[in-house]
C-alpha cells in the first residue's frame, strides 16, 4: 500500500498536474494556420456548400500536423488522468490482485506512447 501511495504523490507532481502539461503542450504545438482560422470561422458556410455540392475539396483529406498533434495530446492526458484515477483506487484497497498491477501499467505505457508519437510527429524526438 505504501508504494501505491509513494506513485500518487509521483504523479500527483506539479508538473504533470494536468493543466500545466496542457498549457506546455500548447506551447510546442503548431499555431492554426490562415486557412484553419478562416475555415473555423466559417464553418457553417463550408459545411454547407460541400453538401450541397458535394464537395469536400476544402476540407484537408489527412490531419495535419496541429491536428495529429491535438490529438496525442489528448490522449496524453487522458491516458496520465486514468493512471492517476487507478493508482488513487489502488492506494486505498487492503490488497491488490495482478489484474490491477496490469491495468497500471497499460496506463502508463498508454501515456508514454501517446507523449512520444506527439514528440515524434513535433520534430522533437530523437529517434
Amino acid at each position: 500500500m505504501q508504494a501505491w501511495e509513494e506513485a500518487v504523490a509521483l504523479i500527483g507532481e506539479t508538473s504533470l498536474d494536468k493543466e500545466k502539461l496542457s498549457a506546455a503542450f500548447d506551447k510546442c504545438t503548431e499555431p492554426p494556420s490562415a486557412k484553419e482560422n478562416l475555415m473555423n470561422n466559417a464553418a457553417f458556410v463550408v459545411y454547407y456548400e460541400e453538401r450541397r455540392y458535394s464537395d469536400t475539396r476544402l476540407e484537408p483529406q489527412t490531419p495535419g500536423l496541429r491536428a495529429q498533434q491535438n490529438g496525442f495530446k489528448r490522449e496524453t492526458l487522458t491516458a496520465l488522468e486514468d493512471l492517476r484515477a487507478e493508482l488513487r483506487f489502488l492506494a486505498k484497497q487492503p490488497k491488490v490482485n495482478a489484474d490491477d498491477v496490469v491495468d497500471v501499467m497499460r496506463y502508463g505505457t498508454s501515456a508514454r506512447v501517446a507523449m512520444d508519437s506527439y514528440l515524434r510527429v513535433s520534430g522533437m524526438s530523437s529517434e
